[in-house]
């Protein structure tokens, strides 16, 4: 069974644009990251335009009309890694091209955020057009995360080869941000007329749901805020590090880090040794509305990342910035290249050079002129009005389908 989230009734699309857009995800849908909201949220969108057709590892809960999803719970699909080239990945990745199969076995088209639906459309009998979605370099986040040493482990190569069969294969690439373009275009040479970089959005009223909670109890004094899970590249530690400076500033900040993660330990352990213990705040991993909650109390949000690839600079779009942004937050972050554009262009917040004590300079400056800080939340603000809401980002999305479609006769003829 493949089961459908249906729009409503849209009688000026054309016959093909009617057709069900087939989404297959390994993200999981229930967790709390950056890639599972963006997936529910463009879902959520798409499906008040299009018929969708769902293949995911968990359950989605969506305010829509009734969703059954196609039953793969039992395949226990995951993310790609390391692990998969043992036998339990390779019995995986037979049973998720069972799944695949029988998902597919109508459509024309897929949209996913794993390389291997691709390589599964490639290879398949059928002629299936693939759009992927690319917020990342799964063989280097390997190397962040520690699945492999370094760049000389067979594993990373067999990794490259095959991300790069499917990249290339795919007819349309949605690449996040002009870094991964780049990184897309020289690494694994993926034809540039094929990749569109269409950035991560937001969905204004999720943040504003949670921001009229009521705040979580925080000691007196102004808040720099953080959320994100505690992972190499999202850099916590370069944060503690800054916090002693902006403390000479101003003695009552806090720094409230919202999430978790492998590297939380190693934070508290830090914040001990620097002696910043009583200004720092561990929630642990909350809930959207929550997070929502926390940031509308802060006077500054922050973001210190160290991920860095090559000359191609930074391998992402944080949706943190656009939460951010969203709850109309002046930021500070750092110069990375292909990092940090939409804070300088659009003016709502600082990006100074990665060093402690410039950072925690910028910081304070802003917690004191706070008519400042307001300004640069409001311009965020409007910004992600104008340009990153979902329903904007969703819409630029759908139209590189439909063209996709479009470009190839056959495709259109079928659907």
């Amino acid at each position: 069974m493949v089961a459908f989230i249906t729009p409503g009734v849209h009688p000026q699309l054309s016959v093909h644009k009617m057709h069900p857009i087939y989404i297959a995800t390994t993200t999981d849908l229930a967790a709390f990251s950056g890639q599972a909201l963006r997936m529910k949220q463009l879902i959520a969108h798409m499906a008040q335009q299009r018929p969708v057709a769902l293949l995911a590892s968990s359950p989605i809960n969506l305010p829509l009309t009734k969703i059954d999803q196609f039953p793969c719970n039992r395949l226990a699909i995951r993310r790609f890694d390391a692990r998969s080239f043992g036998l339990g990945g390779i019995l995986q990745t037979l049973r998720l091209a069972g799944a695949l199969r029988d998902f597919l076995a109508q459509a024309r088209m897929v949209y996913t955020d794993m390389p291997l639906v691709l390589l599964y459309t490639a290879v398949g009998k059928r002629r299936i057009a693939g759009v992927i979605e690319v917020n990342g370099i799964y063989s280097e986040e390997w190397i962040e995360k520690g699945y492999v040493k370094n760049r000389s482990d067979l594993r990373y190569h067999l990794m490259r080869l095959l991300e790069g069969r499917a990249l290339r294969s795919a007819r349309a690439v949605i690449a996040v941000s002009p870094g991964l373009r780049e990184y897309l275009v020289h690494e694994f040479r993926v034809n540039p007329e094929r990749i569109h970089v269409i950035p991560n959005g937001i969905d204004t009223a999720l943040l504003e749901a949670g921001s009229a909670e009521a705040a979580p109890a925080l000691p007196d004094g102004p808040v720099a805020l953080f959320v994100g899970s505690f992972r190499p590249w999202h850099g916590v530690q370069n944060l503690l590090y800054a916090l002693p400076h902006m403390l000479a500033r101003v003695p009552s900040l806090k720094l409230v880090l919202v999430g978790d993660g492998p590297l939380r330990a190693e934070c508290e352990t830090l914040a001990d040794r620097l002696g910043i213990r009583h200004a720092t705040v561990f929630t642990g991993q909350q809930p959207p509305k929550i997070v929502a909650g926390y940031m509308a109390v802060a006077q500054v949000c922050l973001y210190y990342p160290n991920y860095n690839v090559k000359r191609y600079g930074f391998m992402g779009d944080p949706i943190k910035l656009r939460e951010y942004m969203a709850m109309g937050k002046p930021i500070v972050t750092v110069r990375i290249p292909n990092f940090a554009e939409i804070v300088e262009e659009t003016g709502c917040g600082l990006v100074v050079e990665a060093d402690p004590e410039r950072y925690a300079a910028a910081v304070s400056d802003l917690i004191e002129r706070p008519e400042q800080a307001v300004l640069m939340g409001r311009r965020g603000r409007q910004a992600i009005e104008r340009e990153y809401d979902w329903a904007v980002i969703s819409e630029r999305i759908l139209t590189v389908i439909d063209q996709t479609v479009e470009a190839e006769p056959s495709l259109a003829r079928q659907t």
